[in-house]
């Protein structure tokens, strides 16, 4: 949420990947995860990755639909500022003394 950039121990450490590895070891890694994937039943496996998709699509198409609505609501929000500021600047080139920025909290 607040757009910062994090490196790759970080996103680890938060849960966001499972696995770090340097560059040079990720094709020895990538067939590490292979063999653990392949280790496993092929119809547990395969169940599961249905069970996990099947329960994101309901909540999947609420998500995307709150996406555009927040991002439509940023971009109004983001147009009546501009309205704003452009009103102030009017205002201020005709009475001669310089805008200033309303502040709010």
């Amino acid at each position: 949420m607040t757009a910062r950039l994090i490196g790759a121990e970080e996103a680890q450490r938060i849960g966001l990947v499972n696995r770090v590895v340097d560059p040079e070891r990720l094709p020895d890694a990538t067939e590490e995860l292979v063999a653990e994937l392949l280790a496993n039943s092929p119809v547990a496996v395969g169940r599961a990755k249905r069970v996990i998709d099947a329960s994101a699509r309901p909540a999947l198409a609420q998500t995307l639909e709150l996406e555009i609505a927040v991002q439509e609501f940023c971009a109004a929000e983001a147009r009546e500022r501009a309205r704003e500021a452009q009103a102030l600047e009017d205002g201020a080139a005709r009475s001669g003394v310089p805008a200033q920025p309303a502040v709010s909290g």
